[in-house]
């Protein structure tokens, strides 16, 4: 590994300014809906289980968490 100061650029090395815009992909102009309706489902209406298994397992994490803390 080298460990060289760093220099500043010379005349002969001018110094490189890149302006990136970023593109709006095709799918957001065609389609008119909001995103929340676009967005894929994680937990839908009728499988919640899984969802509640989270929130069971992060309020026990936090509860544990607050104990052993000892708040």
């Amino acid at each position: 590994m080298s460990t060289q100061p760093l220099q500043p650029p010379t005349d002969a090395e001018p110094t490189r300014t890149t302006t990136r815009t970023r593109p709006t992909p095709s799918s957001d102009v065609a389609d008119p809906r909001p995103a929340a309706d676009r967005a894929q489902r994680m937990f839908s209406h009728g499988n919640t289980d899984r969802l509640e298994n989270l929130i069971d397992e992060w309020n026990a994490a936090v509860a544990t968490a607050d104990t052993e803390r000892g708040s």
